[in-house]
């Protein structure tokens, strides 16, 4: 398990095209008893590279 804040979590995807980010927060159990949850839930994905072939055109 990983605590980080929302800010630390953010900057851990820098360089990535985020798409969702978003927070839950919520009760729940944890071994030690009841605790209080913020869980991220992170779609993210490295960007395309940059080209300078127009897309749809062939490279021949």
């Amino acid at each position: 398990m990983t605590f980080l804040s929302e800010a630390s979590a953010r900057a851990l995807l820098e360089g990535l095209d985020l798409v969702s980010f978003t927070e839950r927060d919520e009760e729940g159990a944890a071994y030690s008893g009841p605790k209080h949850w913020h869980v991220f839930d992170v779609i993210a994905r490295r960007p395309l590279p940059k080209t300078s072939i127009p897309v749809g055109h062939d490279r021949s």
